[in-house]
Order: C-alpha cells, then structure tokens, then sequence
C-alpha cells in the first residue's frame, strides 16, 4: 500500500532492525497524553492511528498465520507533571486550586471517583480504548518513576546534564536559559513539582542541589525513585530511551520540542524513534481543542450521533491536514465511509486495488461488531478483513428527509429505505445497522445541537419563492398523482410516472424537472430518491407539500 499506515509502518520496521542488534525483535510503538484534563477526540485519535500503523506493520512483515505479531503499543501517561491550571470542564474548581503544582496524580480526583485526577483521566481514557478493542500496555508515568524503572535512565540525564542544558536552552527565553535544569525536584514539604534553579550535581551520589524557590535556601535531593522529575523536552527524550521506542507521532504544535527530544535521546545513547507530525482538530469557532478548556465535540458527543466507523473514518483520512471537529463532521464522515464501502466492492469487482482505501483498515480494526456486516459482504485480501456492502441510505438523505416530511417514526422511515432496498427488512443485521442510522438521526435533529449544526426539523419549511408557470407545472402533477392509482404501490413504478409527467411538460433536460420538485419538497435543489419519498409520504402530505409552491406562484389549483 502507498497510503500513510503502510508509509509509517516501513519507516517503523527499519528503525526496529536498527535497534534490533542488541537482540530486542520487538517493534515498540507509543503514544504519549497528559491527563490534565479529561481525555478528547485528539488523544484517542493518536492511539487510533497508531493502531492502524501497528497493523499495517503486520501486513508488510507478511506474517504466517498464526503468529504473535511483534508490535507493542505503549500508551503513556505524564501523571507525575505538575497540575499547572485548573481545567474549565471540572467540577469542585476550587479544591484543584489547593492542589497546583503537584503531580497529577496526587491531585484530588475533582469527581469523587477514582484514588486521583490523574486516575479518573486515566481510567477514562483506558475504558475509551477497551470498547473499541484496541491492543496497548499503560504506562504510568508516576509508576515509572517512583518504582525505580527511569533510574539507570535519570543517571544517564545527571551524566550529560551540562550538555542537556546546552541543547534546550537555545529552545527556551534567554531568562529561562540562564537557570533551565532538566530535573524538576519534589518539595518535601508542598509536594509541589518545582520549577528550581539547579546549582550543583553529584553523579556518584545521584544527587542535585537546588535553590527552594520560596526560601533561597540549597537543598541537595536524590533524581531517584521519584524524588526528581525532568522537563517535558528531556522527559520525552529520556522516555525514548529507556523505554527503546521505534516510533512516536505528534501534534503539529510539538515539532520543534521534536527535534529537541530526539537530540537528548541521542545523547543518551539511543537512536531517537521514527515518526510523523499530525495536523491539529479545531474547535467550530476554528479554535484548537484544548483538554483545559473542554472544547471540541467529546468521544461521547460523537458517538451519540455518529458511529465507531463515522469516528474512525474522521481520524484515518489525511492525518496531517487540518479538521474542524464540529457536528456537521458526524454527518459526512458517515456518508464518506459508506462511499467508501461502495468503491471497495466496485473496485474488488473490476479487480483493482483496494489495500489504499480507509474502510479496510477500519474494518479490520473495529472489528464486525463495529461496522454493518451482511450476507452481500465479500472476503477481501488484507487479513482476511470482511468489508460489508454500504447502506441502502445515506445519513444526510434520512436527514432531508425527516427535514421536509416532519416524519419521526422510526417505523415509517425505516420502510423507506425498504423501498430503496428491500434487504433492509429482510436481512437482520443490515436492518439493525440502518435502524442505529435512523435512531441516530433522529437524536440529531430532535436536539438543540442539531438545529445549532444547520439542519432545521420543520415540515413546514418554507423554500424559494415559485412563479406563476413552476407552479401550474406542480399543479398538474398533483392533479396527476390525485387521479393515479397503481404507481402508488410501487417505488420504481412512482418514479417512472413522475418522470413521464416531466416530460410531457416539455422538461429537457430532464434534471430541470427535478430540481422543481427537490425545491419544493426539500426547499434545496437535489434529494433522496422521489419514487420511494412520494410513495412512503402518501397522497395527503405529498399533496400537502406540492401546495406550497403552487400557493407560492398563486395557481388556481386548489388541493
């Protein structure tokens, strides 16, 4: 494959061989969060599309069946940094406050819930991944640290302190270049991760001497078992190393700490991992999502409206361009992965390539229960993965569709996409699929947020004002439709009967035609298909619904 996955997977398996001299044969992948404030779609994008990179990496090592795959996700908590502001998404303000400047897993859980704020972050973030299945050891910072793990590593950092300082104080202010340490101590008193100025180190001993911020007073300190901690540059660089990462993305906004990172790593005596920069997700205001500041749609906002494939589409598509994580998202990520379903099964038809398409990757990762399975689904070459057929409807048809009937029985719509495919009512799965899609679009257009999203839920919508002509044209088609009796029973027979009165208005091209009828039942100019929309709505609301515009160009018609 050409795609990113396969791209980053390569670059992966060469920084392993690389590493895999020492004799170590596992490919170590990680990703790093703070739990500062509660998780977003950003963090567990990162652990998402590192999942696709872990599984491609098994596709490019061609493994046999059976075999335990040598890729391990480390999914990494920094809960030993400082709690530096309070989070605006929280309750109990207040009581974090008292706590700032300790270690976020010493801090208070604000919800009453778990041992720390940290804990309740981590837990939350740990149930995400568990529900979509996903393979990753946790790592806890604070563990790291205090068990004794980072040592060797931290001995390594004392080691080459002077050198350290040298390669992120031309990152930093010229101020903050004249005190930068990367060890961070522990007050003993507050609990408080300090920002101190270092004055003196003892490699033998493992020990730093640092000016209490408060006092002025020196105060000498073991960096071990977590009496210190490092700066986020050094940190990062330091976890590379102990931990033998091969790879690592991140944000845009973290390039420049980067590259600083992999120098340290280097010192350390590791090569520092390969990776990539992702794009960053903002907000509808075009703000980025902040875990501080809760903006952005949240995992559960999503998936009250979308679904795990709509999410997972969102994250795997152009990774390092830019998304605007609003609501409207929701609604083309659906339909763009059930359009992607469709290329697969034309492409796999015509004997094309698939491996580049996003749905495979999706399917095989959310696994079955996760994406609409059916007797129509073929088996294709990328793990043995099942890629379903799309649905009969699209999520923005159901839309229009509630929009311009003001139907909101479940029952009703879901006969519709009988009549767009009958195997919705005939094959079980693919009929709970579609029912989730119609529950979903209910939810949406009967809450505030779908209104504040742009799609109005009125069936008295009222569309462009018509003119004496259009509307004699719909008036005799209503007359056409009040006098017609078999088409009624029948979808495909309702749609050649519209059409045919199309033509004897003298409509050519014929698209004309339609576009008169979307506007007046949509109030916008394409729609889902009309056969199947004027036989489910039946002879009254369509009658209904054609006398708006015939009101509108003030035909004599009168329904």
């Amino acid at each position: 494959g050409k795609t990113w996955p396969f791209v980053e997977a390569q670059k992966a398996i060469a920084q392993a061989n690389a590493r895999a001299a020492g004799g170590d044969k596992r490919i170590i992948l990680s990703t790093g969060y703070g739990p500062s404030g509660l998780p977003h779609l950003g963090t567990f994008a990162e652990v998402f599309r590192t999942t696709v990179i872990a599984r491609a990496i098994d596709d490019v090592l061609d493994l046999p069946a059976g075999a335990e795959s040598p890729v391990e996700l480390v999914a990494f908590s920094d809960d030993y940094d400082g709690l530096r502001k309070v989070p605006g998404n929280v309750p109990n303000p207040e009581m974090l406050a008292a706590h700032l400047g300790q270690p976020l897993s010493a801090v208070p859980d604000p919800f009453g819930e778990a041992e720390s704020f940290a804990a309740y972050n981590n837990a939350r973030l740990c149930r995400f991944l568990d529900d979509f299945g996903f393979h990753y050891r946790f790592v806890s910072a604070t563990q790291m640290y205090r068990s004794g793990t980072f040592n060797d590593a931290l001995r390594q950092v004392l080691r080459h302190h002077a050198a350290i300082v040298r390669i992120v104080a031309k990152s930093v202010g010229e101020e903050r270049a004249e005190t930068y340490s990367p060890f961070l101590p522990l007050c003993p008193d507050s609990g408080q991760v300090l920002m101190a100025e270092v004055v003196g180190t003892d490699l033998e001993a493992a020990t730093i001497t640092y000016k209490q911020p408060r006092t002025g007073l020196e105060i000498t300190t073991s960096i071990l078992d977590g009496n210190c901690k490092l700066q986020w540059k050094a940190d990062w660089g330091m976890r590379w190393f102990a931990l033998g990462v091969d790879y690592e993305m991140y944000g845009k906004d973290l390039i420049d700490s980067a590259r600083v990172s992999e120098k340290i790593c280097r010192l350390l005596g590791a090569e520092p991992p390969a990776g990539m920069f992702y794009e960053l997700f903002l907000d509808e205001e075009g703000k980025k999502i902040s875990k501080s500041k809760g903006n952005g749609l949240s995992l559960e906002e999503w998936l009250r409206y979308g679904d795990d494939s709509s999410l997972a589409h969102f994250l795997m598509r152009r990774p390092q361009t830019v998304k605007g994580l609003g609501m409207n998202a929701i609604v083309a990520e659906t339909d763009d992965f059930q359009a992607n379903l469709g290329r697969i099964a034309k492409h796999r038809a015509q004997d094309k390539p698939i491996l580049d398409e996003p749905a495979l990757h999706i399917c095989r990762i959310l696994g079955a229960q996760a994406v609409p399975t059916q007797v129509r689904h073929e088996v294709c070459p990328l793990a043995g993965v099942d890629t379903p057929a799309p649905l009969p409807v699209t999520y923005t048809m159901l839309l229009r569709l509630i929009d311009a009937s003001g139907i909101v029985d479940p029952v009703l719509l879901l006969d519709y996409t009988a009549g767009v495919d009958a195997a919705t009512k005939t094959d079980p799965e693919l009929r709970r699929q579609t029912e989730n899609l119609i529950a979903q679009a209910l939810r949406w257009t009967g809450t505030q947020v779908g209104k504040q999203a742009g799609m109005q839920t009125s069936p008295a919508k009222e569309s462009a004002p018509f003119d004496a002509a259009e509307s004699a044209q719909l008036s005799k088609l209503a007359q056409a439709l009040a006098t017609e009796t078999a088409a009624w029973n029948d979808p495909t027979a309702m749609q050649d009967f519209v059409r045919d009165v199309g033509k004897e208005l003298g409509h050519d091209p014929l698209r004309t035609w339609y576009v008169l009828l979307y506007r007046v039942l949509f109030g916008r100019e394409s729609g889902p298909r009309l056969g199947t929309f004027i036989v489910l709505c039946g002879k009254t609301l369509i009658a209904d619904l054609l006398a708006r515009g015939m009101r509108s160009g003030d035909s004599e018609f009168k329904p």
